[in-house]
């Protein structure tokens, strides 16, 4: 159901009557990847879960099909088990990258887009007594299709892959 919701939409917004204007240096850019979540699961006796998400991405056009975006990010998960054990899991990013677009116009507009920055995690979990941080440098390839719905509103379905490199918890490497 949500494929097909999904893929409704888009069609709805590629088949609209005028393309969106082509891109210029200069223009600003926020990529769709503004996202915020949260969320409180009472699992009585298994322990409580709350979860908050939130993230920005954007940038601007240096050139036609180039983007110079920055972003930040930080999420936030809490365990509260029985006997109370609490886990505690925070990270906080921030980075910079290039997305590089094969078209500057129409309404489905392909990318390719490297990013990279800082990552830092802390961890308290009670229940190993795991109570460590550590920052450490990451790296993301990413692979999109913008597809737009109006003039300044499209929808970025894409895959990414990111790597956090030499984290150390514990005084081990790569966790």
């Amino acid at each position: 159901p949500f494929a097909s919701a999904l893929a409704l939409l888009v069609a709805a917004g590629c088949s609209s009557t005028a393309a969106p204007r082509s891109v210029r240096a200069g223009d600003w850019h926020f990529d769709g990847s503004t996202s915020s979540r949260g969320t409180r699961t009472d699992g009585g006796e298994f322990g409580d879960v709350d979860t908050i998400s939130a993230q920005i991405a954007g940038g601007v056009f240096v050139a036609r099909h180039l983007l110079l975006e920055g972003l930040l990010a930080a999420d936030h998960f809490s365990f509260d088990g029985d006997g109370n054990v609490e886990t505690k899991l925070t990270t906080a990013s921030v980075g910079a990258g290039l997305r590089l677009y094969s078209f500057s116009e129409g309404r489905t507009r392909p990318y390719l887009g490297l990013r990279g920055g800082l990552s830092h995690l802390d961890v308290n979990d009670e229940f190993t007594g795991l109570d460590d941080s550590d920052t450490a440098p990451f790296g993301e390839a990413r692979l999109g299709l913008e597809s737009f719905l109006g003039d300044t509103v499209a929808l970025d379905i894409g895959l990414y892959w990111q790597g956090i490199f030499a984290r150390e918890l514990r005084g081990i490497e790569d966790d």
